[in-house]
C-alpha cells in the first residue's frame, strides 16, 4: 500500500476458522503520532483478505481484536492524546454460507465501514496503561482487563465485562505489589468458568530495592458452552 511503517498487530480466529486482524498505521520517523487503526478479514486461512478497513484515526495505539460470538467482532485501541482513554467498535458480519465446493470469497461478510458501530469511548477507563487485556468467551461475553490507580492514587487492576451489547459497570481491585511496567496478559478458559492475568510488579521489601516480579491472579467467571447447530 506504500505505506511508510505498520505497528501493533493483534489476530483473532473466529469458530469458522476466519481470520480477523488489526494494526497501526505507524509514521515513518519515531516520536510522531501513528495515522490510524485499520483491520482486515481472511474466511480462507489468509490465502486472500479484505481491503484495509480504516477504523480510527490519530494519535491511537495498542489495538485489540475478539470474536465475542459467531460474526461478532469487536476492536479496542487506546487513545495515546487523551490521558489512556479506550475505544470500542463492533461489527455484526453476516453472510450467506458458502457453496461446497466454490471458490472461496474474498472476505465472509466484508468489511465496510456500514458494517461497524460508531466509535465510542470505553466508560470508566481513562488513565488504564496500555496494552490492556482483551478477551472474548465465543458466548457472547467480552471481558477488558487493565491497569490504573485508583480514586486515591493506589494501584489497582480494573475490569469490565461487555454483555448485551454495553459494558457493565467497572470493577476496581486493589494490588499488592504494585505494578511495574505497563500491560497485562489474559487468558480466558469458558469450559472451566475461570479468567486468569499475569503482570509485571515491584515488591518493596523494606530498604532493599524493589523485587521486580511476574506476578499472576485470576477470578471465576461464567462458564460458556458453545455448540453449533
Amino acid at each position: 500500500a506504500g505505506w511508510a511503517a505498520v505497528d501493533y498487530p493483534r489476530l483473532a480466529v473466529d469458530g469458522d476458522r476466519g481470520l480477523h486482524v488489526v494494526w497501526v498505521r505507524a509514521s515513518a520517523s519515531e516520536g510522531e503520532p501513528s495515522q490510524g487503526i485499520y483491520y482486515a478479514h481472511s474466511a480462507d486461512g489468509g490465502e486472500m483478505w479484505s481491503e484495509p478497513l480504516e477504523l480510527a484515526q490519530g494519535a491511537v495505539d495498542w489495538p485489540q481484536v475478539a470474536v465475542s460470538e459467531p460474526g461478532r467482532v469487536h476492536v479496542l485501541w487506546h487513545d495515546a492524546s487523551d490521558s489512556g482513554t479506550w475505544w470500542h467498535r463492533w461489527a455484526v458480519m453476516n453472510a450467506p454460507q458458502q457453496a461446497e465446493g466454490s471458490a472461496p470469497s474474498r472476505a465472509r461478510g466484508g468489511s465496510s465501514e456500514s458494517a461497524w458501530s460508531q466509535a465510542e469511548r470505553v466508560p470508566g477507563q481513562r488513565g488504564v496503561t496500555a496494552p490492556a487485556g482483551f478477551v472474548a468467551d465465543g458466548a457472547g461475553l467480552l471481558y477488558l482487563i487493565g491497569l490504573a490507580d485508583d480514586d486515591t492514587g493506589e494501584p489497582a487492576l480494573l475490569s469490565m465485562v461487555w454483555e448485551d451489547e454495553r459494558w457493565g459497570q467497572q470493577e476496581m481491585h486493589l494490588m499488592d505489589p504494585a505494578p511495574g511496567e505497563p500491560g497485562v496478559a489474559v487468558a480466558l478458559q469458558p469450559a472451566l468458568g475461570h479468567l486468569d492475568v499475569t503482570f509485571r510488579g515491584e515488591l518493596q521489601m523494606g530498604d532493599e530495592a524493589p523485587q521486580k516480579d511476574l506476578w499472576h491472579t485470576g477470578r471465576a467467571v461464567p462458564t460458556a458452552v458453545v455448540t453449533r447447530a
